[in-house]
């Protein structure tokens, strides 16, 4: 929480900038994606050391995976070191005041008293002013009517023109 400003009420927060939202965003895929290629490329350089095929080729995927994999530990490392590091600098500390349970007990009742006032009352004056309406009559039953099974039979049921 921020600290409180001179007239008691805090502070707001800085914006954030858009280099904090890229070096977020590569903070998290960087370890992912590294780790994804190690693994694709150690699968295949090493797939292809045991076919026999392409020997040059699979020392390269290998080596290549290993270094993807040092990548994706060292940022990991790197975002967890940096995880910590905030987590630390924003946690609560004593030199925040605490609110005193005397000011939330008033501010909740005036917001009780406010809900009541302005939204419960007169929505159930609104109610009681309107008229009821009736309730549903019941219909009465028609009788069935005469269905037919098809267009055809109908025209066949039904009298030839003159």
């Amino acid at each position: 929480m921020a600290d409180p400003a001179p007239t008691g009420r805090p502070r707001q927060p800085a914006p954030a900038t858009a280099g904090n939202g890229l070096q977020a965003a590569l903070a998290v895929l960087t370890p992912v994606l590294s780790a994804a290629a190690a693994a694709i490329f150690l699968l295949l350089g090493y797939g292809l050391q045991l076919a026999g095929a392409q020997q040059p080729l699979a020392i390269a995927l290998i080596r290549a995976g290993w270094v993807a994999g040092a990548v994706a530990v060292l940022a990991a490392a790197a975002a967890g070191t940096a995880l910590v590091t905030t987590a630390a600098r924003h946690r609560a500390t004593s030199r925040h005041p605490q609110p005193d349970t005397a000011s939330l007990t008033r501010a909740h009742a005036a917001w009780r008293q406010a809900l009541l006032e302005r939204g419960l009352l007169p929505f159930l004056r609104r109610e009681l002013h309107q008229s009821p309406t009736p309730a549903p009559q019941p219909r009465p039953a028609s009788p069935p009517a005469q269905r037919t099974t098809s267009p055809a039979t109908a025209a066949r049921t039904s009298p030839a023109p003159d």
